[in-house]
């Protein structure tokens, strides 16, 4: 018997990933947890005081760790798991199962706790004949969207990382699932959109 009060949402595509994540990792379950703070408070309190890149690369290589497996999500569902949810799932079994959405989205929260901004890129390897890369934007103002250096090569946006700012500016891949093959991947990107949020 169906439920008449449950709302089906229609996927829309890689924005309204992005805005998921986004409200994620910003929300409640994310940056503004105690619970997550405390716990990067755990991964970084030995670091010397306003040593904030040395944090930044801390909580990086704990996700990099065995701790996070990749996993990726159920069949044409796209999924993001809030980061309390990861937490949860670390503190049950030893190990978080997540995506590459995921990663970015704990990674963002778990680095907000502490004061420091990232922002998310998508990102296509390879052109796809016949298909059209995902052009819409956010209404939403928050977001400054960066088109692709390459935005002749169609082809859909197949993976998400975060990267943070550098102390004296410009910013670093923070991507779990590349791990030390992130120039390689860098080498391979035919499209990218960045979105900032302010």
């Amino acid at each position: 018997m169906a439920d008449n009060n449950v709302k089906i949402e229609r996927y829309q595509g890689t924005p309204q990933t992005i805005k998921k994540m986004v409200d994620i990792s910003d929300g409640d379950h994310g940056q503004k947890s105690f619970k997550l703070r405390e716990r990067v408070e755990d991964i970084i309190y030995r670091i010397r005081p306003r040593d904030y890149w040395s944090e930044c690369l801390a909580v990086y290589y704990w996700t990099c760790s065995p701790l996070f497996r990749y996993t990726r999500d159920p069949l044409r569902v796209e999924q993001i798991k809030d980061p309390l949810r990861i937490l949860w799932e670390l503190d049950k079994r030893g190990v978080a199962c997540i995506d590459c959405d995921e990663f970015a989205t704990f990674i963002r929260a778990c680095l907000g706790t502490i004061g420091s901004k990232c922002r998310f890129l998508t990102v296509g390897f390879r052109p796809t004949k016949g298909k059209r890369s995902d052009s819409r934007l956010f209404d939403d103002p928050i977001f400054n969207l960066i088109s692709s250096p390459h935005p002749r090569l169609p082809g859909p946006f197949t993976h998400v990382f975060a990267q943070a700012t550098k102390p004296k500016g410009g910013f670093v891949t923070l991507d779990p699932v590349a791990g030390p093959r992130t120039q390689k991947m860098h080498n391979r990107i035919k499209q990218v959109r960045i979105y900032t949020p302010e």
